[in-house]
């Protein structure tokens, strides 16, 4: 599984966003997809197609007072609102399934019994 070695920026809410691939650190494995050992065709491809962790992670910026774009909706006007709404259909889908839940256990015990009681 080959690597990357990468510069980004780093987020308030903690998440480092790759900005430049500096390199690739190759694993000269043949079951690798990025590999330059991996054959050409390969037409049984059940080798790896991801890449793995990065190697190293260069921080060029640091921008603490801000979210990345991926938590910038949640923690801000929009998802607030709508986590809140989100929150009470859970919480009553979750309470339709616990009663069907519990009905359903009672009829299982009431048909063992009539079936095996005498």
């Amino acid at each position: 599984m080959c690597n990357l070695i990468t510069e980004g920026t780093k987020f308030g809410c903690g998440h480092y966003i790759i900005t430049r691939k500096v390199s690739k650190i190759d694993c000269n494995s043949r079951r690798c997809v990025h590999s330059a050992n991996h054959r050409k065709p390969c037409h049984d491809c059940c080798c790896e197609k991801f890449m793995g962790p990065d190697r190293e992670e260069h921080v060029t910026a640091v921008i603490a007072d801000k979210y990345c774009d991926h938590c910038a909706y949640w923690y801000q006007n929009k998802g607030r609102r709508h986590y809140s709404t989100l929150r009470l259909l859970t919480k009553h889908s979750s309470d339709v399934v616990t009663d069907l839940a519990r009905k359903d256990t009672q009829r299982g015990v009431a048909a063992y019994k009539s079936n095996w009681l005498p």
